[in-house]
């Protein structure tokens, strides 16, 4: 097993390095080359991998949280089963990133770009993705309770059976995007674009938010309707 626990490894060239299990726990690899590198089951706890390059990397099951990816490259990662709880992603790109059943409890989105990734069942619990690109990304059965999504792009976004408890939607566009059974229970929806969104079978609660948000073309059933008027407007 590698052990490379806090060395520096700052703009290393490590392309396609087989680093399977390795422990990297607080090491410095700031700006690393990391493409195509096998990083699965890896332990990155409190690694700085701050603008590194990990264009389709392998980090399925790898364990990061508290670690920092600011303004990194994770374009088309494998990513599956990683726990990447407080993990910083600010500004990373993350586009076509393979997401499924990961663990990101917490981690700071902020301004990342996850444009067509696949977040199939992950736990997004308390995380922060404002003003975040997730166009037609699927989230369908990812846990978004008490999430932060403001003012954020999830045009033609998959968000079947997505838990949006007490989420803040405010501002985010959702425009064609299909929250067929999603429970919007408590959430802050204000200003938010659900123009031709599919809203079949969505919860909504006395604590709602729907206040000056656009349902033009938006398809849902009378029973959601009858919610919207008795609670929302």
């Amino acid at each position: 097993m590698i052990d490379l626990s806090g060395e520096n490894l700052e703009g290393a060239p490590l392309f396609r390095a087989q680093l399977e299990r390795a422990r990297l726990g607080g090491a410095n690899l700031k700006g690393a080359m990391l493409n195509s590198a096998n990083l699965k089951e890896a332990v990155l706890i409190r690694a700085n991998l701050d603008e590194a390059s990990l264009y389709c990397a392998v980090l399925v099951s790898a364990v990061t949280y508290g670690a920092s990816f600011v303004g990194a490259n994770l374009t088309r990662a494998m990513l599956i089963c990683a726990n990447l709880s407080t993990s910083d992603f600010r500004k990373a790109q993350m586009a076509r990133a393979d997401l499924r059943e990961t663990i990101l409890r917490g981690a700071n989105l902020n301004g990342a770009d996850l444009t067509g990734a696949d977040l199939k069942g992950a736990d997004l619990s308390n995380a922060l993705l404002n003003d975040v690109t997730l166009a037609d990304a699927d989230l369908s059965g990812a846990n978004l309770t008490e999430v932060s999504v403001r003012w954020s792009n999830l045009k033609r976004a998959n968000l079947r059976g997505v838990n949006l408890k007490g989420a803040n939607l405010r501002g985010t566009n959702l425009s064609v995007a299909d929250l067929t059974d999603a429970d919007l229970s408590d959430a802050d929806l204000s200003e938010v674009n659900l123009n031709n969104a599919r809203l079949d079978g969505v919860k909504l609660s006395e604590k709602t938010i729907l206040q000056e948000s656009s349902l033009k073309g938006a398809v849902f059933s009378d029973s959601v309707l009858e919610q919207i008027m008795n609670f929302s407007l």
